[in-house]
């Protein structure tokens, strides 16, 4: 199967392999160590560009609609400790902000 951005994205169906726009995360990490105790953490922000045919000429939407997103802002932290070399158990966290409206 052809990655991805290889595949034909269809508008008028709702479920394509692809999603006809552009996602970016930018990040920066930072990570310590204590001994066993390793701390990691990162932030990014997904940025999206526009898809300009989202779900568009179909029997449910005869026109065109497109897809925008705001970006996202994602925090990730994991802790963990080793026990030896690749022998290692974590905790991990993510924040992805949710919008409601």
């Amino acid at each position: 199967m052809p990655p991805p951005f290889m595949c034909q994205y269809d508008p008028t169906k709702l479920i394509n392999l692809g999603a006809n726009r552009w996602a970016f995360k930018p990040e920066l990490g930072l990570s310590r160590r204590w001994g066993h105790w390793v701390l990691d953490a990162y932030g990014g922000v997904w940025f999206f560009t526009e898809n300009p045919e989202f779900f568009s000429r179909n029997a449910y939407v005869p026109g065109v609609q497109t897809q925008t997103q705001d970006p996202a802002v994602v925090l990730e932290t994991h802790l963990s400790y080793d026990f030896r070399p690749r022998l290692w158990v974590s905790l991990d966290a993510i924040r992805v902000p949710v919008r409601s409206e």
